[in-house]
C-alpha cells in the first residue's frame, strides 16, 4: 500500500552565528531544513468539534461570563452573569473558556500552512430550545484557500456561543452521519426546510479524516440515541435504546475509527473505487482535548479511536490559553506528520539466499526521530512480521560508546562525555552551551540522558534523510593475497550495520546472532560525532526543535562506503562518509571489529574538512577507495573525494564569492593529502562544485587509471592517473546543452569493435574505440529545484581519450515513449563498436521536471537508473490532488551502447521486466505503445526512487586469476610479479570503480561476465521511494543466453 507523506512546512533554516572559531561559525545555509521533495498529496479533513455547553462560559479564575441575553435572569451568586449588554467585567468578554477557545482556534487555522487544510466546525445545537437536537454542523469541511471560505470559518469560530447541556454521544452520532453522507438523525432542516441530508467530506479513497473534540465536562444524561441503537452498523457496539450511558460517546468514536465511513460502490474524485485494495477503509481518527476536565472516558475515547488525548489542567487564563494553543498545534502537527521512507536499502548478502536480511531506514518529522528496520529477506521475500527496530534498542541502552575528535590543530580523538569537555577545542565547547553547566547538559542530552527543560524524545535515534545503511559482515572482497583469506576467516561472524543520522552521529548497530534461534540485539556498538557538526548539536536540545524559528537541522546525511585495505601488513575495514547538507567534511572510521571500539584512538581514523582545505564544500559525493601509483614502483590505498558544493557560501556577503571544484586523493588509512587536483574551467565557464567521482581500472591490475566526475555546471571531467598520481591531469570531455548540472556519479563501459587485435595494450589495440561514460543531469538540492522545468537528459558519451569536447549535437537521440505506467524507447541507428566517427554516443531527454535522482548501475551492457519528478512549488500551477504520490519516479533500463531497448551480446533485444512471471524474456513481456508492441524500458513509481537495489538469484563471482595471468595483461610493462594485481585493496564490485577485464575483446560489459551466468541478471529490483512508507519490488529477466555481473548501486545525490 502506498501511503502519502504529508508534513507541516517549517520556517526557513536560519541560525544565529555562534561565537566560536571561524570553522565552527555558521548562519544561513544553502539547503532547506526539510526535504524539498516531500509535499502534500490529498489534503486531510479536520473537523473541529467544540463543546458549547453552558460551563464553557466560565471565567476560569472566578464565576461565569454569560453572553448577553435579555431573557435570562440575573444570577445573584454570580455577578458576572448579567443582563447588561456591556457588563463591567471586561475579562468576561475576553477570558471565559469559550473566549479562550475562540482565540486559540482562530490562531490555529491561521498558523503556518494550516490554512491549506480542509477545516469544518461542529458544535452542540444551541438553537434547539428543548436541548434534544444533539450537535449541529456550523460549517462543513472544505478547502479554505480562498479569502471568502477562510473568513467564513473565522466568522463561525468567532460566533461560538455557550448555552447547552453536554450531549456528547448524540452529537458524536450526528457527526458520524455527516462523515457518512447520511440523513440527519435529529430532524434538522436544510435551507429549503427539507430534512437535511449531509454530503460526506470524504472525497478520496486515501483521504485521512480527523476530528478534534474539545470538551470541558462529562456527557449529560442522553436518552435520544434511538436511531443509533437501531442502526445495523452499530449493533455490536452496545448502544441501548432509551438508556443513558456515558460510554456511548466512547462507543461512537470507536465505531467511527473501526468502520468504513464510505462503505459504498461510488467512485472517488479520481474515478477509483473507494474499496481499492491498495488502501484501507475511510475511517475517522479522534483527538480529544479535556479542557480543565480530566477524564478516563475522554482518554479512552481518543485512544480507542486511533488518536491522542490531551488534558488541559486548570490554571490561570494565560496558562490555559497557552496550554490549549500548544495542545491543538501538536494535535494538528500529529495529523499532518506521517512516516516516510528516507534512505536507501541494504542487504546482508548481495544475492537471494534462505538466510538474508534487509535494512530499511525511515523517519517521522513529529519529533524528528528515525527508524532503522530489519526484516527477514528469505529468498527475496520480505517478511514484515519479522521486523526489528534499532531505535527501540538504543533508547533502552544505559551506556554508550560515543566518540568525537578536535577540529583544529592536532587531530585528537576522545570519548564524548562530560568529563572530556577539557579535551574539546574552545569552539567546540562554546557550540555546546554558554557555560560549563549548559555544555554538560547538552552532552547529557546527546548521550540519552536529558535534563529538565530540554526536548523530550520518544527515541534517542535521530531522523534519517538521504542516508542509506551500510552492512559490514563477513569480508566479501577478493584478493590474491593469502592473508586476506585468513582475515575473512577471523571475521566470518562479523555483523554490523552503520548509518548516519541527524542527531549528530554515525551509528553502528550489532546485528550478529550468536544464538541462531534468537534475533540480534540491535544494540548500538559505537557512534561518532564529526567535529564539523558541533554548531548544530545544541539546537537538538530545544523543546521547540523542528518548529517555527527552531527548524530541523542536518548532521550526518551524506553517503558512506566501506572497503577492506591492507596497511603495514594488516587487513582492516575502513568506513568513509560525507555529511551531505550536514556540513563541509568527510570522516573515516576503522570498523574492522567491535574490538576496535573499546577506545576512540583505534576507532576514529581521520577527518577532512574546511580546516584542511578551503575548497571543501557540502559533501554529497560518494567516495571510493582504490590503489594508486605514487612512484615508479610504489602504490598506496587511497580514498578519492569530490570537494562538494557551496564551499564559499556566505549569505551575509554583499558580493558573492565563486565556489570551486577539486578532486582530493587522500591516504585511506591516515587521511593525509596525497594530491589535490583543481578543476578550473570548461567551455568558458568555471567549474563550481565537483560531484560524485567514479574510477576506472583500465587494465584490471588493481591500480586506478582514470576518474570521471561531473559538476554543477554540467561538465563531465576525466582525471588521468595513468602515469601516477603526482603527474595526474584533468580534461573536460562533455558539456551539457544549457549547463544542466551533473550530480550523480557516472558509470564507465569500455567499447571495442570487431577489429580488435586481442592485444591488451590500448595503444596497440586497433579495436579499442574508447570508454563510454554513462550519466544523467538534474538536481534536487533546494526547494527552488522543484520548480526547475528545464529538460534533463541521460547520456552515453564515448571518450576516445582525445581532447575534443563532445556536445549534444555529436550524439544520436533516442526518444522515450509512454503508455502511462510503462515506457519504451526508440531505436534510432547507432553502432559505436563499428564506427564511432558518425556518432559520439547517444542521449535521451526526460519529460518536464524529471531529472536523474539515483546513481546509475551497470549490468553488462544494461544501464539502470532512477528518475524523479517532484511536485512543483510553482504557485501558478494548480495542484491536482491524487492518492498516488504527488512525486513520481521512473526506473529505467537501457542498452548502454545504443540508448535503446536492452539487448544481449548478440544485439538481440529482450525484455528486462518479467511481466508475465515465467522467469524469462518472451513475447509475453511486450506491451502496446500506440500501434506497436515494445519491450518496456521503464516503469512508473509513486514516490521518488532514491535508491535501486538489485538482488540476483545468484551472485556471479569473478576470478582474479593468478599473478601470471595478470603479468600477460599488464599495460604498464612492470615486471614485479605482485604488481599484476594490487593486493592492498580487496577487489569489490561495490567499490566505486569500473573495470576493463575484457581488454582486447568486445564490449561485453566491463568485467566480461555477461555470458557467465543467467542467474546474475535474473533477480529482484527493490526501491524505497521517498514520499511513501512501502517499497516497490519488480522481477527482472536474465539476459537471454547470457548473464551479467552482480552490482549493488551505491546511490547518492538526491539532496534535500
Amino acid at each position: 500500500m502506498q501511503v502519502q507523506y504529508r508534513r507541516k512546512e517549517v520556517a526557513k533554516n536560519v541560525f544565529l552565528a555562534l561565537a566560536v572559531s571561524p570553522l565552527m561559525a555558521f548562519g544561513d545555509e544553502p539547503y532547506p531544513s526539510n526535504p524539498p521533495i516531500l509535499s502534500s498529496g490529498v489534503t486531510p479533513n479536520i473537523m473541529l468539534f467544540v463543546d458549547t455547553s453552558t460551563s464553557m462560559s466560565a471565567y476560569m479564575e472566578k464565576g461565569y461570563c454569560r453572553p448577553y441575553d435579555p431573557n435570562r435572569p440575573v444570577e445573584p451568586d454570580n455577578p458576572r452573569a448579567t443582563q447588561e449588554p456591556n457588563p463591567p467585567y471586561p475579562e468576561c468578554t475576553n477570558n471565559g473558556s469559550i473566549g479562550i477557545a475562540r482565540r486559540v482556534l482562530s490562531n490555529l487555522v491561521r498558523e503556518g500552512n494550516n490554512k491549506n487544510l480542509n477545516w469544518g466546525l461542529f458544535t452542540f445545537d444551541n438553537v434547539d430550545v428543548n436541548r434534544t437536537g444533539a450537535g449541529i454542523l456550523q460549517s462543513p469541511i472544505k478547502n479554505r484557500l480562498t479569502k471568502t471560505e477562510f473568513d467564513e470559518l473565522l466568522q463561525v469560530i468567532d460566533g461560538l456561543y455557550p448555552d447547552n447541556s453536554t450531549p456528547l454521544a448524540a452529537s458524536t452520532y450526528e457527526l458520524s452521519r455527516y462523515w457518512r453522507g447520511m440523513e440527519t438523525a435529529y430532524n434538522k432542516r436544510d435551507k429549503k426546510d427539507k430534512i437535511l441530508t449531509y454530503e460526506s467530506p470524504i472525497k478520496y479513497r486515501c483521504q485521512k479524516n480527523y476530528q478534534i473534540i474539545i470538551s470541558d465536562g462529562a456527557p449529560s444524561i442522553e436518552t435520544n440515541l434511538q436511531k443509533a441503537a437501531e442502526e445495523e452498523a452499530l449493533k455490536n457496539y452496545g448502544i441501548e435504546k432509551g438508556k443513558s450511558d456515558d460510554n456511548n460517546f466512547l462507543r461512537l468514536t470507536k465505531f467511527m475509527y473501526q468502520q468504513d465511513m464510505k462503505n459504498t460502490t461510488e467512485l472517488d474524485a479520481e474515478g477509483k473505487s473507494f474499496n481499492d485494495k491498495d488502501f484501507g477503509i475511510q475511517n475517522v481518527t479522534s483527538y480529544v482535548v479535556g479542557f480543565k476536565h480530566g477524564s478516563t472516558l475522554l482518554r479512552n475515547a481518543a485512544e480507542q479511536a486511533g488518536g491522542k488525548y490531551y488534558y488541559i489542567k486548570e490554571g490561570s487564563d494565560k496558562e490555559n490559553e497557552e496550554q490549549l494553543a500548544e495542545t491543538l498545534s501538536n494535535a494538528v502537527a500529529s495529523i499532518i506528520d506521517q512516516n516516510s521512507n528516507a534512505g536507501g536499502l541494504a542487504v546482508e548478502t548481495v544475492a537471494k539466499t534462505d538466510n538474508n536480511f534487509i535494512y530499511q531506514p525511515g523517519f517521522n518529522s513529529k519529533g524528528w526521530y528515525g527508524e532503522l528496520k530489519r526484516y527477514s529477506f528469505k529468498n527475496g521475500v520480505i517478511d514484515k512480521d519479522s521486523v526489528q527496530e534499532a531505535g527501540a534498542a538504543l533508547t533502552k541502552q544505559t551506556s554508550r560508546r560515543i566518540y568525537s575528535a578536535t577540529d583544529q590543530g592536532k587531530f585528537t580523538q576522545f570519548a564524548f562525555t562530560e568529563g572530556n569537555l577539557g579535551k574539546m577545542t574552545t569552539g567546540q565547547q562554546t557550540a555546546l552551551g554558554i557555560d560549563n553547566t549548559d555544555q554538560k547538559n547538552t552532552i547529557s542530552f546527546l548521550r540519552g540522558h536529558p535534563v529538565a527543560g530540554q526536548r523530550v524524545r520518544s527515541t534517542h535515534l535521530g531522523d534519517f534523510i538521504d542516508t542509506k545503511p551500510v552492512f559490514v559482515g563477513k569480508p566479501a572482497g577478493q584478493s590474491l593475497d593469502s592473508t586476506y583469506a585468513e582475515f575473512t576467516n577471523i571475521h566470518s561472524s562479523r555483523s554490523m550495520v552503520f548509518i548516519g543520522a541527524n542527531d549528530g552521529m554515525m551509528h553502528g548497530f550489532d546485528t550478529s546472532t550468536p544464538d541462531p534461534k534468537k534475533p540480534p540485539s540491535m544494540d548500538e556498538v559505537v557512534a561518532y560525532i564529526p567535529s564539523v557538526v558541533y554548531p548544530k548539536l545544541k539546537p537538538l536540545t530545544n523543546p521547540d526543535y523542528g518548529k517555527g524559528n527552531n527548524p530541523h537541522v542536518y548532521h550526518v546525511s551524506g553517503p558512506a562506503i566501506t572497503q577492506d585495505i591492507k596497511v603495514n601488513g594488516r587487513w582492516k575495514t575502513i568506513l568513509v562518509s560525507g555529511l551531505g547538507q550536514g556540513g563541509k567534511g568527510y570522516f573515516a572510521l576503522d570498523v574492522t571489529s567491535q574490538d576496535n571500539f573499546t577506545n576512540p584512538e583505534s576507532t576514529v581514523r581521520w577527518e577532512w574538512n574546511k580546516s584542511n582545505d578551503a575548497d571543501v564544500g557540502y559533501t554529497f559525493g560518494t567516495p571510493f577507495i582504490y590503489s594508486v601509483r605514487t612512484g615508479s614502483d610504489s602504490f598506496t590505498p587511497v580514498v578519492v573525494l569530490a570537494n562538494g558544493y557551496e564551499n564559499n557560501f556566505d549569505s551575509s556577503a554583499k558580493v558573492k564569492k565563486e565556489n570551486s571544484s577539486a578532486l582530493y586523493i587522500l591516504n585511506a588509512d591516515s587521511g593525509d593529502l596525497i594530491r589535490k587536483i583543481e578543476v578550473k574551467e570548461a567551455d568558458g565557464r568555471k567549474s563550481t562544485g565537483l560531484s560524485s567521482p567514479r574510477g576506472l581500472d583500465a587494465d584490471f591490475d588493481g591500480v586506478l587509471d582514470y576518474v570521471y566526475a561531473g559538476d554543477e555546471n554540467g561538465t563531465m571531467w576525466r582525471f588521468d592517473l595513468t602515469s601516477g598520481v603526482s603527474s595526474a591531469s584533468v580534461k573536460p570531455i562533455f558539456q551539457t546543452p544549457k549547463h544542466e548540472p551533473i550530480i550523480q556519479a557516472p558509470r564507465i563501459l569500455p567499447v571495442r569493435g570487431n577489429a580488435s587485435t586481442k592485444n591488451f595494450l590500448r595503444e596497440n589495440d586497433k579495436g579499442f574505440k574508447g570508454y563510454l561514460v554513462l550519466f544523467g543531469t538534474g538536481r534536487l538540492l533546494t526547494n527552488h529545484d522543484r520548480q526547475d522545468s528545464t529538460p534533463h537528459y541521460f547520456f552515453g558519451v564515448l571518450d576516445d581519450l582525445k581532447d575534443d569536447l563532445v556536445k549534444i549535437g555529436d550524439l544520436t537521440k533516442q526518444v522515450l515513449i509512454s503508455n502511462g505506467s510503462y515506457r519504451a524507447v526508440s531505436d534510432n541507428p547507432i553502432d559505436l563498436e563499428a564506427d564511432p566517427s558518425t556518432s559520439k554516443g547517444w542521449y535521451t531527454q526526460f519529460e518536464n521536471y524529471e531529472r536523474l535522482v539515483s546513481e546509475p548501475q551497470l549490468h553488462g551492457r544494461r544501464i539502470m537508473f532512477g528518475t524523479g519528478i517532484p511536485q512543483s512549488d510553482d504557485k501558478k500551477t494548480p495542484k491536482k490532488e491524487t492518492c498516488s504520490s504527488p512525486n513520481k519516479g521512473w526506473i529505467m533500463a537501457l542498452d548502454a551502447l545504443t540508448g535503446s531497448t536492452v539487448r544481449n551480446k548478440r544485439k538481440t533485444k529482450y525484455g528486462f521486466l518479467d511481466l508475465n512471471n515465467n522467469g524469462k524474456s518472451d513475447v509475453g513481456d511486450k506491451l502496446k505503445f500506440g500501434n506497436d508492441e515494445f519491450f518496456p524500458s521503464g516503469y512508473l513509481l509513486n514516490g521518488i526512487p532514491r535508491d535501486i537495489l538489485f538482488v540476483p538469484e545468484k551472485a556471479s563471482i569473478m576470478s582474479l586469476g593468478s599473478s601470471s595471468t595478470h603479468k600477460q595483461r599488464t599495460a604498464r610493462g612492470n615486471s614485479k610479479e605482485n604488481n599484476w594485481h594490487r593486493n592492498d585493496v580487496a577487489f569489490s564490485r561495490n567499490g566505486g570503480v569500473d573495470f576493463d577485464t575484457n581488454a582486447g575483446g568486445d564490449s561485453s560489459g566491463g568485467d566480461g561476465s555477461e555470458c557467465r551466468s543467467n542467474n546474475s541478471t535474473k533477480g529482484t529490483i527493490l526501491t524505497n521511494p521517498q514520499g511513501t512508507t512501502s517499497g516497490d519490488q519488480k522481477e527482472a529477466n536474465p539476459v537471454p543466453g547470457c548473464g551479467v555481473r552482480l552490482e549493488r548501486v551505491t546511490w547518492r545525490e538526491l539532496v534535500n
